[in-house]
């Protein structure tokens, strides 16, 4: 999938991340839609005979028209709803022991 310019700058990359300690973060930003869709998970690296996500973190940023980055104000004291299922056919407490630690 990557171009022999893009793998080397990729095995290059991650040759200075494991010389460093570090583990390398591949970051995709694909501006076209259809190249958003694609598989990416399936990238595979044939000189290590694995795929990048399962030795590298592998993020996609998709860009998002309506996305505002700044904060948003909140007023304190700030309210939170919080549900919780309660199955008819368990006892009071029954379906959350031990699932919460």
């Amino acid at each position: 999938m990557f171009t022999r310019e893009v793998y080397g700058t990729y095995r290059a990359s991650l040759g200075t991340a494991q010389h460093s300690g570090q583990q390398l973060r591949v970051v995709l930003r694909p501006a076209a839609p259809e190249l958003a869709a694609m598989p990416w998970e399936m990238l595979f690296d044939p000189e290590t005979e694995s795929y990048l996500c399962q030795t590298e973190p592998l993020l996609r940023h998709i860009p998002a028209p309506d996305y505002n980055p700044n904060a948003l104000d909140v007023v304190l004291p700030l309210g939170i709803l919080g549900l919780i299922a309660s199955p008819r056919d368990l006892g009071v407490g029954d379906h959350c022991a031990g699932k919460l630690r």
